[in-house]
């Protein structure tokens, strides 16, 4: 029969276990550099990689610039929540895929206004410019509003319900344009409200469903 010291081995052993199981989240602290231009525009998106790589949750702002077509984004995919603003500017690939980020908490806003801004995403002489932005797990922005400026070639953003996802209690500012390029496609039919982020169900806007002291009821 096991002794004390062998069903306390046993335990610390089955604890250290469970711990080693559970997968960590990776906090790094992001950046305040707004739009400007770290070095070469391929410096730049290595400094970017370097800084979000495997990241989960960037403590400050989470700013995606200068990023074009040749430009493996994929390393945006792991974030998940942001402590300050969210900036995408000036970028040409056509995907920027956080479609795992849920929450943009504004704790610093960007023009002092804005936790999530879009602006000057494409290069008509070139003819490119962000069509996708997968914003499909987000459901919360804390504090601040959200501006899309300038974006030539975006899709379907225009038909997302602001007010389900801002804090409408803190008057956030709300500046977009509704110019959805002629190549976009429409929601797929089964989108609540017709809202979604591209074509296909698994672009719909998510509906919040949590209890919130800061969501205000949905517009019918």
């Amino acid at each position: 029969m096991a002794g004390p010291t062998e069903f306390g081995l046993f335990f610390t052993l089955l604890l250290s276990w469970s711990f080693c199981a559970t997968p960590e989240k990776k906090v790094c602290q992001g950046a305040n550099n707004k739009l400007a231009l770290l070095g070469t525009v391929d410096d730049h998106y290595q400094i970017l990689v370097k800084m979000y790589s495997n990241c989960t949750v960037i403590l400050e702002n989470l700013e995606i610039t200068y990023m074009t077509e040749k430009h493996d984004l994929s390393f945006l995919r792991s974030i998940q929540e942001v402590g300050g603003y969210v900036l995408i500017g000036i970028n040409t690939a056509p995907r920027i895929p956080l479609e795992n980020l849920r929450i943009i908490r504004g704790h610093s806003l960007y023009d002092d206004k804005y936790a999530l801004t879009a602006l000057l995403n494409y290069n008509n002489s070139i003819g490119q410019g962000v069509n996708q932005l997968p914003l499909t797990s987000l459901t919360e922005i804390l504090k601040g509003g959200i501006k899309f400026a300038s974006n030539d070639h975006l899709c379907n953003v225009e038909t997302i319900q602001w007010t389900d996802i801002l804090n409408m209690k803190s008057q956030p500012k709300i500046k977009e344009e509704s110019n959805s390029a002629e190549h976009c496609k429409k929601c797929d039919r089964s989108c609540y409200n017709g809202s979604c982020w591209g074509p296909g169900p698994q672009n719909c806007q998510k509906r919040f469903t949590q209890a919130s002291g800061s969501r205000p009821p949905e517009k019918r």
